[in-house]
């Protein structure tokens, strides 16, 4: 602050007039007390615009508001705080359920593909179980026996009858449950080695109890071989072959 100081004590007495010659009077000495100096008070520090602040303390009593931080304007956050997460997050969800669904139409291509390559394999007239004649006692014994590796268990009936060429006979033809292998099974005649019958593929633990001659036959009596291939269940490729005698026998 500014102002006008004094730099002595004001003299007391009238006004000195012109120079004369009576003596000087004395001057007068006083005693004053110094006069206290007014003390400078102290201004309350004001943050400096711009500079952070290291700490604010809220006065009691009242709320102290929010300082905007450096550059004047509140920062603008997404909405919910971290919007851009949640876009990646259903970016990358996106992207995996569409391979999930690409997956699948594949697998389900492939299943379809392979069954239809194996729809013709399987003959249609093969059922689940033994055969019918069969007891009780000799199915379960069936069910219950090992076969050795490599070893194929064939089962025909030695002689099968026909009323007449076109009709069916009973063959019994059975891939018993002990067996490892699917099995394909081809009759022929042995005069002629003509193949009058072949079957599709029958899993183990199927039969085929009737069948039908696909070449007929006039009446009479022809031996013949039933010719039994084994294919990897798997691979469906031939791993080997078993054969059996049989006669043919048409009535009509």
């Amino acid at each position: 602050m500014t102002g006008n100081m004094q730099n002595g004590p004001a003299q007391q007495g009238g006004t000195p007039g012109p120079a004369s010659n009576m003596p000087s009077p004395q001057p007068q000495q006083f005693q004053r007390a110094p006069q206290p100096q007014p003390q400078p008070q102290p201004r309350p520090s004001m943050p400096m615009q711009g500079a952070p602040q290291a700490s604010r303390q809220q006065p009691m009593g009242g709320a102290v508001p929010p300082v905007p931080p450096t550059g004047g304007q509140p920062e603008k956050k997404p909405a919910g705080g971290n919007g851009g997460d949640d876009a990646t997050r259903k970016r990358n969800l996106r992207i995996l359920i569409g391979a999930i669904v690409v997956v699948v139409i594949v697998i389900a291509c492939a299943f379809f593909f392979v069954n239809n390559a194996n729809s013709g394999f399987y003959d249609p007239d093969a059922k689940e179980g033994q055969a019918s004649y069969k007891t009780l006692e000799e199915i379960e014994a069936e069910r219950n026996r090992q076969m050795q590796e490599g070893m194929l268990n064939i089962s025909i009936a030695s002689q099968i009858e026909f009323e007449n060429g076109t009709a069916p006979g009973t063959a019994f033809i059975e891939n018993v449950p002990s067996n490892k292998y699917v099995l394909k099974v081809t009759i022929t005649t042995d005069s002629n080695g003509e193949v009058v019958y072949q079957s599709g593929g029958i899993k183990p633990d199927s039969t085929i109890e009737t069948i039908k001659l696909s070449q007929p036959l006039a009446a009479g009596v022809y031996p013949a071989t039933a010719t039994f291939s084994a294919y990897d269940p798997d691979s469906l490729q031939e791993v080997g072959q078993a054969a059996a005698k049989v006669t043919l026998v048409v009535k009509n």
